[in-house]
């Protein structure tokens, strides 16, 4: 058996984590691309959260990159 007894679909346990990477990778775009964007006010409630002393601060658009896709 390739990759021995403990592997699966011939996947080396110690490399599975690459295709656990890719399929989460995969799941994150679907979600993003079939949920939608949410309520104004709940954006709102977001951008309102305090940053803490000590950290920089988030300029710019916060939506993330597989939204504008």
């Amino acid at each position: 058996m390739i990759g021995g007894a403990s592997s699966l679909f011939g996947i080396r346990p110690e490399a599975f984590g690459a295709v656990g990477a890719m399929v989460n990778f995969g799941m994150v775009f679907l979600v993003g691309k079939f949920t939608r964007e949410p309520p104004a006010h709940i954006q709102a409630m977001v951008e309102a959260v305090p940053v803490p002393r000590g950290s920089k601060l988030v300029t710019g658009s916060h939506r993330v990159w597989y939204a504008m896709i």
